[in-house]
């Protein structure tokens, strides 16, 4: 079973491409003023994920890293990308103990626990960013969130 703090992590991640239904390709190139359009956000996520957790890349994502020009990528492009990294991304957490949780992630001198909060919460950043960008496309029905939380995410009884 994974650690509670990697169950936290992909319960953020389902959550997330939830919020991506029904997302039309068209839909997901626009923009509005300067905010960064869905599909790059999409490209964005599995960069994160990548340089993150992942020692070698398995998609060449550079151009959604953070400060990068915007772009506007295809949604089918990016998605594909996101899902191959986090399959390799998920063998990885998915192993994590107690002791990987404190040892300093690749990325900061944080530990792995905190880097996985950081990006838990990166997570819902983007999400609530991109369900911002369908309200002001017009799009109805979105979902609500924070969505069911089945037993994975409960905080383990001791």
């Amino acid at each position: 079973m994974a650690h509670f703090i990697v169950t936290q992590i992909q319960f953020a991640k389902e959550s997330w491409l939830r919020g991506l239904k029904d997302v039309t390709p068209e839909d997901a190139k626009k923009r509005f003023g300067e905010s960064n359009c869905i599909s790059w956000m999409v490209g964005h996520m599995a960069q994160f994920d990548q340089m993150a957790w992942l020692d070698t890349p398995v998609a060449d994502l550079e151009t959604f890293a953070w400060g990068r020009p915007a772009s506007t990528p295809e949604l089918s492009d990016v998605l594909d990308a996101w899902h191959t990294v986090n399959i390799e991304v998920n063998h990885v957490l998915n192993t994590f103990t107690e002791a990987d949780m404190q040892r300093p992630s690749r990325f900061t001198e944080e530990n792995c626990a905190t880097m996985l909060q950081r990006q838990t919460w990166h997570y819902w950043y983007h999400l609530g960013e991109m369900q911002a960008i369908r309200q002001m496309m017009g799009h109805q029905g979105l979902p609500q969130y924070v969505g069911r939380m089945g037993s994975t995410v409960y905080y383990p009884n001791q």
